[in-house]
């Protein structure tokens, strides 16, 4: 909104403002003269919030449970609220503190009162928190300075009583929920440590670090065994082919060499053999050689090499008649060595076996010894909170048994001189004044911003464009005064040039032949503003007639001072009348006017839609250069809408302040159906230009 705009509100209603700039002062300067001095004594107290229960609710994680108190978020209004319920109530009562009927006092009526209820009722007791901070005021107020001090001592008496007792029950409150949460905690712990236990037992982990150590430490040695068994291994497979080479060089130890190599028997106790020091190697590892089993294991083997010699010795004594000594040793050393592969073949292999599986378990650990972390982590968290549990519980316990005060009164309640304790009237009596005269303006001028909120009127030309969606072409202004013809101008016939001259400015040439005036109400004007401008356009030079179509409340002729003896609706319900019977001339010169006339007709809108007016508007067209007609109001029917079908230009009055938005949204709706030529918009009676 424009700053002109806000300007031409205020002097709308400058009446309201000047209202509430005298009424405020006024009535505060009524007040000071009759009004019985009230007294104050004040009190301040400390409310100590670090010995409430946070005190008692230390150091505990947030994952394991957040204490909330609801008053906490709040504590001002909270603790302000609490000094207004028991310290109040009891301090009325033990005081006997009574209103004008003698009955004791309520606490809407006498905490926080606001000044007209305490200049009224003359007690009462005001509760301020300083500036959001644990401090807070006790003002006690009284006619008598005496028992305004009085009733500040007792309601800083009852505020500390009621606070030590509220700090009691929520040490007890905080008791409750921590006993309940440390039970909790206990479940907790005690599954936690046996996650722990099963984990360890299920891994096999004590320390992982020492742990560790071991494991690389024996993997060290077993590789190391390795490497020695696969260098027998390879020795014994070297020897082996060598005494095969020898043997073959010689044609009667060849033949007996192809048959050993397949020999099954030789076969199935090489496999016999190789299974049975696999499964020796792995009973090693949990049994002593004396053990049954690993006896047993032996025996086999044993059976097992025997068989490989006999064997061997057999298949070569078998194919060789002659022998010497030297192949003696060979054909020995060719089972013993068949023997050690096996043996070899079998420690290597469960010593790959090992290896791999102690690698993998220490590639394990480095996973098992996370989670055990966090599983030992978890226990001694829960233990640290359950220990600060039933340190914060104990210390509430002892707090209960002390008879501590959360309450300290910084500022006693005093009442030296009655008049340095004046609550009202104040002191400064000026500058009271000058206080509520800034307050008077700016009530009322929230009350002319409300009012104007809540008016539906009609009030400038731009409110009136923006409900017609047409153009303003005229504002003119309220005249009870101004007569048609007169030789004197006045402002409403200064406004009827404008109008005209903005109209035809708008049209772009002269105005129309015939033209109908059409408003919302009654009294909006139309008689006036057609007649000041039939007048002005006679003055002109014009040949103009002013035709009185409000049959139902007619006004021409009395605006123009001709006889209403014979007129408009006499022509229509009489066919022997003609048109020269009922047009009459007026005091004003090229001016004629065709009044109502005094013939009765029920139904208007129907004569207007008949053919003989039809004939009426042609006839005057041809014999007048311009042609008015005034209509009745919408609000009293259709006659204006009848009428303005037979108008080449329609003007839409509203009158300033008398017309509602309601109103003048109706006729838009009307006049936007019949699809007139609306030339503009005029706001008449208008005392705001």
């Amino acid at each position: 909104m424009e700053l002109r705009r806000y300007w031409e509100i205020i002097v709308k209603r400058k009446l309201v403002l000047i209202v509430f700039i005298i009424a405020f002062p006024l009535l505060v300067f009524i007040l000071m003269k009759t009004v019985k001095p009230i007294y104050m004594s004040k009190g301040t107290i400390w409310l100590k919030i670090d010995a409430l229960p946070q005190l008692f609710i230390t150091n505990i994680p947030k994952e394991f449970g957040i204490f909330d108190f609801s008053w906490k978020d709040n504590f001002a209004a909270t603790v302000t609220g609490i000094m207004g319920t028991d310290p109040a109530r009891n301090a009325i009562s033990e005081m006997g503190l009574k209103d004008k009927d003698g009955k004791l006092f309520t606490l809407d009526d006498f905490v926080n009162p606001n000044i007209l209820n305490l200049i009224y009722q003359k007690k009462g007791v005001d509760l301020k928190n300083v500036i959001n901070s644990d401090t807070f005021e006790i003002i006690g107020y009284s006619d008598d300075p005496n028992e305004a001090l009085a009733i500040a001592e007792q309601m800083v008496k009852n505020c500390k009583g009621a606070f030590m007792k509220m700090y009691k029950d929520l040490a007890k409150e905080v008791i409750a929920m921590m006993d309940k949460r440390l039970q909790e905690v206990m479940e907790q712990l005690k599954n936690a440590d046996n996650d722990l236990a099963d984990y360890k037992a299920k891994t096999q982990i004590v320390s992982v670090a020492d742990q560790a150590k071991t494991l690389i430490s024996e993997i060290s040695t077993m590789e190391a065994e390795l490497y020695k068994v696969r260098r027998s291994l390879k020795s014994s497979q070297d020897s082996l082919s060598s005494i095969k080479r020898i043997l073959s060089e010689q044609p009667e130890y060849k033949e007996s060499s192809t048959t050993l190599e397949s020999n099954p028997v030789v076969s199935e106790a090489k496999k016999q053999l190789l299974i049975t020091q696999l499964n020796m190697a792995k009973l090693s590892f949990e049994k002593t050689t004396e053990h049954p089993e690993v006896k047993a294991l032996q025996q086999q083997a044993d059976s097992a090499k025997e068989v490989i010699l006999k064997e061997t010795e057999k298949t070569f004594s078998s194919q060789v008649s002659q022998r010497n000594s030297y192949f003696d040793t060979l054909i020995s050393t060719y089972g013993n060595t068949e023997i050690d592969i096996v043996k070899n073949l079998a420690a290597e292999d469960m010593l790959t076996r090992q290896i791999d599986y102690k690698k993998k378990r220490l590639t394990d650990w480095s996973g098992m010894e996370e989670k055990l972390l966090v599983l030992t982590r978890n226990v001694d968290n829960l233990k640290a909170v359950y220990t600060t549990y039933v340190s914060n519980i104990e210390a509430a316990r002892s707090a209960l048994k002390l008879d501590i005060s959360n309450v300290v009164v910084i500022e006693t309640p005093v009442m030296g001189n009655p008049d340095d304790n004046l609550y009202f009237p104040p002191k400064k009596k000026k500058v009271f004044i000058a206080l509520s005269f800034i307050i008077g303006v700016f009530s009322g001028l929230m009350m002319i911003f409300l009012l104007e909120y809540l008016d539906d009127k009609v009030w400038s030309a731009k409110d009136a464009e923006e409900i017609l969606g047409t153009k303003a072409v005229g504002v003119l202004p309220k005249s009870e005064s101004a007569e048609v013809g007169s030789l004197h101008a006045s402002a409403f016939e200064d406004g009827i040039h404008n109008l005209m001259a903005n109209s035809n400015l708008l049209k772009g040439g002269t105005m129309a032949k015939v033209s109908s005036f059409v408003s919302p109400a009654r009294m909006d004007g139309k008689t006036s503003v057609a007649c000041f401008m039939a007048a002005a356009l006679a003055k002109q030079g014009k040949n103009t007639l002013v035709v009185d179509g409000n049959l139902r409340s007619p006004a021409v002729h009395k605006a123009l001072k001709v006889s209403n003896g014979r007129g408009l609706s006499d022509y229509l319900a009489d066919d022997k009348v003609n048109l020269d019977e009922i047009i009459l001339k007026t005091p004003v010169e090229n001016l004629s006017a065709v009044p109502a006339g005094a013939a009765s007709i029920e139904h208007p809108q129907t004569c207007f839609d008949s053919e003989r007016f039809g004939a009426f508007i042609t006839a005057v067209t041809k014999k007048y250069d311009s042609i008015l007609i005034d209509t009745p109001s919408l609000e009293n029917g259709s006659d204006a809408l009848v009428l303005s079908r037979h108008a080449e230009d329609v003007f839409v009055l509203l009158s300033q302040g008398k017309t509602s938005r309601k109103q003048a949204r109706a006729i838009k709706e009307a006049l936007g159906l019949a699809k007139f030529n609306v030339v503009g918009v005029v706001l008449n009676r208008a005392k705001y230009l």
